[in-house]
């Protein structure tokens, strides 16, 4: 048995992964996370003046969780988040707001309107932060769905972090 695990889930189950990953990085080797509910949990305390809370970012960890924000382990774990460039139509940002406050979703809207737009600029905010452990790769016309190449896409990818 391996000490660490690797996570696959695709829109719940991908916010699933990448918040399970936030909360016990030491325990994970490697996720793929799709689509995530179109928006992801961000390392982060704050982001342009503002609080990031649980499950915009990591302000009130501790609190929440009874433990630190271990960043040095979570800068360990590899990371495939991906998403289709027509998954517009499943998220949980502007449904209900069941998950997110209307603050939560201004701040979100932040990163773009759209799922894949808001995805892909989270995930160029992580690297401008130093989060080169974080792959993103949008395929083009795709829904949500999982399709063939996706599904070959993330093995290949756990392969090469195994």
């Amino acid at each position: 048995v391996k000490d660490k695990v690797f996570i696959e889930g695709f829109s719940a189950g991908g916010m699933f992964a990448q918040r399970f990953t936030l909360l016990h990085p030491e325990l994970v080797k490697a996720i793929a996370a799709g689509q995530s509910g179109g928006a992801l949990t961000l390392p982060v305390e704050e982001y342009k003046n503002r609080k990031m809370d649980w499950p915009l970012g990591i302000y009130g960890f501790e609190q929440l969780t009874g433990k630190p924000f271990n960043m040095d382990a979570y800068k360990d774990v590899s990371q495939f988040i991906y998403i289709g460039s027509d998954d517009n139509n499943n998220s949980t940002v502007h449904y209900g707001n069941e998950i997110w406050n209307n603050s939560q979703v201004n701040t979100l809207n932040i990163f773009g309107k759209t799922d894949p737009s808001r995805i892909n600029s989270q995930v160029e905010y992580l690297h401008s932060i130093g989060l080169n452990n974080i792959h993103f790769k949008l395929y083009p016309g795709y829904k949500h769905n999982y399709y063939q190449d996706q599904i070959a896409d993330i093995f290949n990818f756990f392969e090469e972090n195994k």
